[in-house]
């Protein structure tokens, strides 16, 4: 799905949580919430006590944008810059 640069511009969390239910995309991140389990074995102990599944991926085209901040706090979603992203 692609929006319009204004997402940019959004600085809290809760401005972010909005636009995800607007268009329909917070449906994936509260399967991320729900899919949280302890981990089997010996990773518990290695920093890896969790398996979390993927969530919406947000990709920004500009540098120092507060986007960043709004979307890192919601569990599964993830942000990239455009110029940083691999084809892999």
């Amino acid at each position: 799905m692609v929006v319009e640069d204004k997402i940019e511009s959004y600085e809290k969390t809760k401005q972010a949580v909005q636009f995800l239910q607007r268009f329909g995309a917070y449906e994936d991140v509260q399967k991320v919430i729900d899919s949280k389990a302890l981990r089997a074995g010996k990773g518990k102990m290695r920093s890896k006590r969790y398996r979390v599944r993927k969530g919406p991926l947000v990709v920004y085209a500009n540098e120092n944008v507060k986007l960043v901040q709004a979307f890192r706090n919601i569990p599964g979603v993830e942000v990239a810059n455009v110029h940083r992203l691999n084809l892999r």
